[in-house]
């Protein structure tokens, strides 16, 4: 039996918990460099002492039996107004997360409704976010909508640069292959020829995917720089095939976006389950896949002549 959830008001005493919540929410959307995560964390901590002393943040943490899993908060900046928001000031929620034992219960969403509810008590015309794939089903139910932003990133380093993912047409194949052979090039030695050849595809082989599973790409500059692959394999059971990023690309947020993309789909159609199989070489997509919430299940099968390991994680 589910336990009561409590929420209550961010106070600086609170602030390790806010910045772990901080640290976890990026590391889930891709960020891996630990000095740039380490400096995030120090400017971090320097801002919310003194905005949670002076109110231009504030924030909630969702408590189970005294113990904090979940926290979000809002930001108040002084703000020239709108015609349809007149106030000096605007609010944008950000910093939302919720410990992995204890999502999919609405702790998230009651989060939200707490935020939404102060800040229509405090006069607040409306209020900004930004989603990642994984919170944008919950942010839309709740009525946000996509505006007209558009922002420049004047860095231009990978973590940075724009990318949205999107299911992929027909049109896509050719980018899906260049995408695949880029990705998996480095591990050509390392592969049986006839199982190389079907980790890449070829063009009769993509059309077959893109007919037979649910293919999503990250797409940047009309490039196709990431691609998976979803389908059921059961009432209850998905499984994921053909995950591949530009190496370029790698390391940044598109992977965690695909990832994201392809669970929600599964997820939608009722999957409790999800597996996926992969090689001895890929040593670097196991520990993605390990720090995302998959574990080897323990079976092995022989793919062309190499073994194959299944992960397994619940939806």
């Amino acid at each position: 039996m589910d336990h009561p959830v409590a929420i209550r008001e961010v106070t600086i005493e609170d602030l390790p918990h806010v910045l772990r919540h901080r640290r976890l929410m990026f590391e889930e959307m891709g960020y891996s460099d630990p000095a740039a995560l380490d400096a995030m964390q120090a400017s971090s901590e320097t801002y919310f002492r003194f905005a949670v002393g002076d109110g231009s943040y504030r924030g909630w943490l969702a408590e189970i039996k005294s113990k904090v899993v979940s926290g979000g908060g809002i930001v108040i900046s002084a703000w020239p107004g709108l015609p349809s928001s007149p106030q000096p000031r605007r609010a944008m929620i950000l910093n939302m997360y919720t410990e992995r034992a204890f999502r999919r219960r609405g702790i998230a969403r009651t989060l939200m409704t707490t935020m939404m509810n102060w800040l229509q008590q405090e006069g607040f015309c409306n209020v900004s976010l930004h989603a990642s794939q994984f919170g944008r089903p919950l942010y839309e139910s709740l009525g946000f909508r996509p505006t007209n932003e558009l922002r420049l990133e004047l860095n231009g380093d990978k973590e940075s640069r724009p990318f949205t993912v999107r299911k992929a047409t027909p049109a896509d194949a050719e980018g899906i292959l260049a995408c695949l052979a880029a990705a998996f090039e480095t591990y050509r030695n390392e592969y049986t020829p006839e199982g190389f050849r079907d980790t890449v595809l070829t063009r009769d082989t993509i059309r077959r995917r893109l007919s037979s599973m649910c293919v999503f790409v990250a797409v940047s500059a009309g490039k196709v720089v990431g691609t998976i692959g979803c389908n059921t394999v059961s009432a209850s059971e998905g499984h994921l095939r053909g995950m591949a990023v530009w190496p370029e690309w790698q390391g940044s947020e598109v992977a965690q976006a695909l990832l994201q993309a392809a669970e929600t789909e599964l997820r939608n159609r009722q999957c409790k389950r999800v597996t996926l199989d992969t090689t001895e070489p890929l040593k670097r997509a196991v520990r993605f896949y390990e720090k995302h919430g998959f574990s080897a299940s323990g079976r092995v099968s022989d793919f062309f002549g190499m073994p194959l390991y299944e992960f397994v994680k619940p939806l």
